[in-house]
């Protein structure tokens, strides 16, 4: 079934997904109302635009940020001339009229002298902000783009400018990706504001978007070693971002010759496998010729195939999408040319044979496939570049994310290592915090935490407390998502990779996070318990004191789903209760 234009309404309205939109939109206005900047944080596919746009027509429309502003008036940057576009035709879906809206670019700015809602590219009015007049509200779509280290870019120019000429100007940035592969900060207007998190479970659970699950299919290198080892012996796990951009060379280096006709089969394999086949997929490539080499491996697989780079005339661009949106082409390869902005909800597959270092990057890559659609369950990534290796599964971050976000604790963030004493893990790399049951000055259940970190040129390792007193339940579980949000793409790359163990006399497949985690507390276990003179308990004990107290358990189960050192799984018939503080049971 290719995708079809004609198949498909032109603007198809989820209720329940108009209804969580509505929520957060109000959130906002009201925040903008009262002066304060916002965050909003929300997937690919997450409806952005449609509440951009609401706001925007709520805050034009006579609306008044503080007493004595008269000025309503709402400029949107956009990075993007197509988007900037796009955006503004959408303007009337939420309500904005779009004879009070004007587009801002290629250097010209008559129309939005007068308008009510300018959408603009900052390269283009960074330099005549004087000519546009007052505004009462930015908003800056894919605000990542904005950072605190370059005073001067056009972003920064842009806000000085609105926010010297009116001192009240509110912000609102939205973006599914609230972070920069170079480790810069968001310009500190966004890093200060209030955030709003859509995030993408609940998104999920309304069917704005789709489930995008991960394939990273083994293959040779020309060098004699599979993929997967090879990437396992080149990452540091003790420093994975800064040991991560060998990886690139590494793979191009030693690609096998039928790389790319080997990326096409297992792409098609998989979506026939999935009942994809015919559906929609996306390539994304690395160079120019490379993705003229994954569009001919296409066809050689009988699909038909266009595909999209920089040294293409905008006509011809557009053409090439035209063809993969009407369903005349089932496959677009393109290089960075389908990223923000690419609308093509219709797409179930993304093949990448690229070797994606940004995270950033890596997320809005699979949220082309995550876009819902009229008759589509889910998407599939199909990953040969190796990416999801360095930056976890998105599954592993949807289920991280609730954790962090909205404090979902079935999430187990806690990684068990020990039953006698209980000890349970957070393994970030370079560092691993361990968390000691322990009965306080009262008889109560408590956790004393410390930290193992392991200096990376000289190997040597040091323990000490997190902080002097133990921790609560509730302390500990804070504690959890503050470290997850601080270490995310170590820790979701650590649990998002697997690796063969051998344990007495069987050999089971485990994160790496559990790993690492179970090794380190073999070494230090000592080092670990004589940071505490409080009573350690064990698992029977732990249970027994925090279902009196809580009238449940903590752990929900006797019963482990991960392998306590030394001793294997043991089987189980039943699913366990879940957790509700978040150990990985």
């Amino acid at each position: 079934m290719s995708p079809n234009a004609s198949q498909t309404p032109a603007f198809y309205v989820n209720p329940k997904a108009r209804e969580l939109q509505e929520r957060i939109a109000s959130e906002i206005i009201d925040a903008v109302r009262n002066g304060e900047d916002v965050l909003l944080i929300a997937p690919t596919g997450g409806g952005k635009t449609w509440i951009n746009n609401r706001v925007a027509a709520a805050i034009s429309d006579g609306d008044r940020l503080q007493d004595g502003i008269s000025d309503s008036r709402v400029l949107v940057l956009q990075g993007l001339r197509r988007i900037a576009s796009q955006n503004s035709q959408k303007s009337s879906h939420s309500g904005i009229d779009p004879d009070r809206t004007a587009v801002a670019m290629d250097g010209n700015i008559l129309g939005a002298k007068q308008a009510d809602v300018v959408y603009a590219l900052p390269q283009t009015i960074a330099s005549r902000m004087d000519e546009l007049g007052h505004f009462a509200l930015i908003q800056i779509d894919e605000c990542h783009h904005t950072t605190d280290e370059d005073p001067a870019s056009e972003y920064s120019r842009v806000i000085d400018e609105v926010t010297k000429a009116n001192p009240g100007a509110v912000i609102v940035g939205t973006t599914a990706t609230p972070f920069r592969g170079d480790g810069a900060s968001l310009h500190p207007r966004l890093a200060s504001a209030r955030r709003i998190v859509m995030t993408y479970a609940e998104a999920i659970k309304i069917g704005q978007i789709t489930e995008v699950p991960t394939v990273t299919p083994d293959y040779p290198l020309k060098n004699g070693t599979w993929v997967r080892d090879a990437i396992e012996a080149k990452i540091d796990d003790r420093d994975i971002q800064k040991t991560r951009a060998g990886i690139r060379s590494l793979i191009q280096r030693n690609r096998p010759d039928d790389f790319f006709d080997r990326a096409a089969r297992e792409a098609c394999q998989e979506m026939r496998r999935r009942g994809l086949e015919g559906r929609p997929i996306l390539g994304f490539a690395t160079t120019i010729d490379d993705a003229e080499k994954l569009k001919t491996a296409f066809e050689d697989q009988g699909i038909g195939a266009g595909v999209i780079h920089s040294e293409m005339r905008h006509d011809e661009i557009e053409a090439a999408v035209t063809d993969y949106a009407s369903g005349k082409v089932q496959a677009l390869c393109s290089v960075g040319m389908i990223g923000e902005g690419f609308d093509a909800p219709e797409t179930v597959a993304i093949l990448n044979t690229k070797e994606i270092l940004s995270r950033a990057e890596y997320m809005q890559m699979v949220g082309r496939a995550a876009r819902s659609a009229i008759g589509k369950t889910h998407g599939i990534l199909i990953d040969m570049g190796a990416s999801t290796y360095v930056h976890g599964t998105m599954n592993e971050y949807i289920d991280a994310q609730r954790f962090v976000e909205k404090g979902d604790t079935t999430y187990k963030a806690w990684t068990k290592v020990s039953d006698n004493p209980w000890v349970r893990a957070i393994c970030t790399g370079s560092e691993v915090y361990f968390a000691q049951a322990v009965r306080d000055a009262k008889g109560q259940p408590s956790f004393h935490v410390v930290c193992c970190s392991e200096e990376r040129t000289t190997g040597s390792r040091s323990i000490k407390s997190v902080q002097s007193r133990p921790f609560s339940a509730k302390e500990l579980v804070t504690f959890a998502r503050d470290t997850i949000a601080r270490h995310e793409s170590d820790y979701l790359s650590l649990r998002s990779r697997k690796v063969q163990v051998k344990i007495e006399d069987q050999t089971i497949k485990v994160s790496k996070a559990f790993q690492i985690a179970s090794e380190v507390f073999q070494q230090s276990q000592k080092g670990i318990s004589m940071m505490t003179n409080l009573n350690r308990l064990s698992q029977e004990e732990f249970k027994t004191l925090t279902q009196k107290r809580m009238g449940t358990g903590l752990e929900g189960t006797s019963q482990p789903k991960g392998v306590s050192v030394p001793t294997p799984k043991p089987p189980r018939t039943s699913r366990p209760v879940r957790p509700s503080v978040g150990w990985e049971m």
